[in-house]
């Protein structure tokens, strides 16, 4: 390995490092928690060194939203891709939404600019794109869905709802119920959409 391999590695590693510092702060105590100054005493750096890596605590708090997006929508794509019946390939993929806000609660608030600065909405086009090939794969063999965007941001929309009543306590009954609950939810899009059944 080359001078330059190490030094790209060795960057790589420090931003990782940062970016983990930024995360467990906001784990631990929230997004207003989390200063400049707080992630360097964190991540053993002084807090003009995270200038070489990050603009700022913005900068910061983006890539980990861009990460978190990427994240869910490659969890949405293993979800999806498991399921041989396109229904059940739509319910796998709206039950990993539903784990991965549940699992990374403050980086699913990151991702969705709560509490944290607003996010590119490029940054979240993958995961809304992986929702929408399950619905045009079960709408190809069942038919019935006229306009995929539609029906995609309806989606979206119902799962964000669930995992932010999730996340603010206002779901009772725990990630169990809100499990069933969102695979039931998923079963009446499907019928009011035309596509639940043959």
């Amino acid at each position: 390995m080359g001078a330059k391999e190490r030094r790209e590695r060795q960057r790589d590693t420090t931003r990782k490092s940062i970016l983990e510092a930024a995360s467990e702060l906001a784990a631990a105590e929230g997004w207003h928690a989390v200063t400049l100054r707080r992630i360097a005493d964190r991540s053993d750096y002084s807090a003009p060194a995270l200038y070489g890596y990050f603009d700022g605590k913005e900068s910061i708090l983006s890539q980990l939203a861009t990460d978190g997006h990427r994240r869910l929508a490659q969890a949405l794509k293993e979800a999806r891709t498991a399921g041989h019946d396109p229904a059940d390939a739509l319910v796998r993929a709206a039950l990993a939404w539903w784990d991965f806000a549940g699992r990374e609660p403050d980086v699913y608030r990151a991702m969705h600019g709560l509490d944290a600065p607003k996010v590119p909405a490029a940054a979240a086009r993958a995961a809304a794109a992986e929702l929408r090939e399950a619905i045009g794969e079960l709408s190809r063999q069942r038919a019935g869905v006229e306009e995929l965007d539609d029906a995609t941001d309806l989606l979206r929309a119902l799962l964000h709802g669930f995992a932010l009543l999730a996340a603010t306590g206002l779901l009772p009954g725990g990630r169990r119920r809100g499990a069933m609950l969102v695979t039931q939810a998923i079963g009446e899009f499907l019928s009011l959409r035309g596509v639940g059944r043959k």
